[in-house]
C-alpha cells in the first residue's frame, strides 16, 4: 500500500489496495522507464530509493492529473540510480532497514507470547492423558457389591 501511495502521490492513476497487481506494475514499470532505472517492474530498493527522493524533492502531486509518463529525474548515470546519489539510496536503505529491526523486535514478542501459549496447551494435553489413562490404571474402579 505504500509503494501505491507513492505512486499516486507522483501522479499514477491506481487504486490504493495493497495488492501488486498489473496496475501496480504498469505504473513501476513507467517509474523505471521515465527515470532511467533498469525496467522490470518490480519496486526493488533502487526504485524504492528513486521513488522516495523522486517524492522529497518535487513533493506530491497536486490536483487530479494523471501523469502517464512522468519526467525523469535527470539524465541516468551508469549505475541506473538517475540523480539520486549513492549515498542518498544508502540513506533510504539504512531508514528501511532501521524500520525492520522494530518489526523484528515486535515478532520475538510474539513468538514469545505463542511459546507459552503451546506450553500451556501441552500442559492441558498432559492433564487430560493423566486424568484418562493413569489415574484409572492405578485407582482401578471398585465392582459393586452385590447385597
Amino acid at each position: 500500500m505504500l509503494l501505491q501511495e507513492k505512486l499516486v502521490q507522483l501522479g499514477y492513476d491506481i487504486k490504493v489496495d495493497g495488492r501488486y497487481g498489473p496496475k501496480t506494475t504498469e505504473a513501476v514499470t513507467a517509474y523505471q522507464k521515465a527515470n532511467g532505472l533498469k525496467v522490470d517492474g518490480i519496486a526493488g530498493d533502487i526504485t524504492m530509493a528513486s521513488i522516495a527522493a523522486r517524492l522529497k524533492a518535487t513533493g506530491p502531486a497536486t490536483g487530479s492529473a494523471v501523469a502517464a509518463d512522468p519526467p525523469g529525474l535527470a539524465t541516468p548515470i551508469a549505475g541506473g540510480l538517475g540523480a539520486i546519489s549513492i549515498a542518498e539510496a544508502g540513506k533510504q536503505l539504512t531508514d528501511q532497514a532501521d524500520a525492520l529491526r522494530g518489526y523484528a523486535e515486535f515478532s520475538s514478542v510474539i513468538g514469545y507470547a505463542a511459546g507459552v501459549l503451546m506450553a500451556i496447551g501441552v500442559g492441558i494435553i498432559a492433564v487430560g492423558i493423566v486424568r484418562t489413562y493413569i489415574v484409572p490404571a492405578l485407582r482401578p474402579a471398585k465392582a459393586p457389591v452385590p447385597e
